[in-house]
């Protein structure tokens, strides 16, 4: 068999897998509808984009995962040969992509908290400009330094911990680091040499050797639908934060239009006036 009929028969076999789930995903999505409030108008371009992006990302990754997870039952029916070449076609790369997704996951949450609290502390006078960091600079260590002002950012500050953890660091062999950083072991399919060096006593340096196998699709699925579990908490931890800023911000305009003591724009520290899609 030819590998153009290969893939299609596989193909096939894989929306026929699909449709006998009848759309049942292994991690269920996000939804797209948050409460939203009348803030101010910086924030509110900031928290309706930032929102957005996170719940798309986390509704791929099931995707991916699902995906992923029907394809390990398809290829049970292949050869070794036949299932390698359809995993180099179809689920090495949305693989290695779940392998990385809660790291950057993570890293995005951590960003966007930060700079909504950033938005929010200036604000309302909580927050100095020397503790502001530039975009290139913003770090979990950066959230921790102003999570203190909200009992939200606090349980932000844990829940985030979580994700990305040590056990799924070691159950997927620290993949994500060393594929970006060092010497990663392949996936599926394929041996990676492996040199380890060390010093001893008297010794110039003494070396070991091996070879480290492939992680398994199959065996680290389970690790992967677990993991949007704590990307989830984190994600609704978020949005905590989002309604306790928002929750005060409205009482703040509630009082100033009680007693009828709006800014004007030309006394404001920011115009909220858009001009050409953008504000100055």
């Amino acid at each position: 068999m030819n590998f153009r009929d290969l893939a299609m028969g596989a193909y096939i076999k894989l929306h026929d897998a699909i449709a006998s789930k009848q759309n049942k995903l292994l991690i269920s999505l996000l939804g797209f509808e948050h409460p939203a409030g009348d803030t101010d108008f910086i924030y509110d371009w900031q928290e309706r984009d930032f929102t957005r992006e996170l719940v798309n990302a986390f509704n791929q990754y099931a995707y991916w995962v699902d995906r992923i997870a029907t394809w390990e039952q398809v290829l049970k029916e292949y050869s070794e040969d036949e299932a390698q070449a359809l995993r180099y076609e179809f689920t090495t790369i949305p693989f290695d992509y779940c392998l990385h997704f809660p790291y950057k996951f993570r890293s995005r949450l951590i960003f966007y908290a930060t700079q909504l609290c950033y938005t929010k502390g200036i604000a309302e006078n909580l927050i100095t400009q020397e503790e502001v960091k530039a975009d290139d600079d913003i770090n979990f260590a950066s959230f921790r330094a102003i999570a203190h002002h909200w009992p939200a950012g606090l349980k932000f500050k844990e829940d985030i911990k979580l994700i990305n953890g040590e056990a799924f660091r070691q159950h997927t062999s620290s993949y994500r680091n060393k594929s970006q950083h060092q010497h990663a072991q392949r996936l599926d399919f394929g041996y990676t040499a492996h040199v380890s060096r060390d010093f001893p006593d008297g010794s110039l340096a003494s070396y070991s050797f091996g070879e480290m196998p492939p992680i398994a699709t199959s065996t680290v699925l389970p690790i992967l639908v677990a993991e949007a579990e704590k990307m989830r908490t984190g994600f609704h931890s978020y949005r905590a934060l989002v309604e306790a800023h928002i929750g005060v911000m409205l009482m703040k305009v509630e009082h100033d239009q009680h007693q009828e003591r709006y800014v004007p724009d030309s006394q404001s520290a920011t115009s909220l006036r858009p001009e050409n899609g953008r504000s100055e």
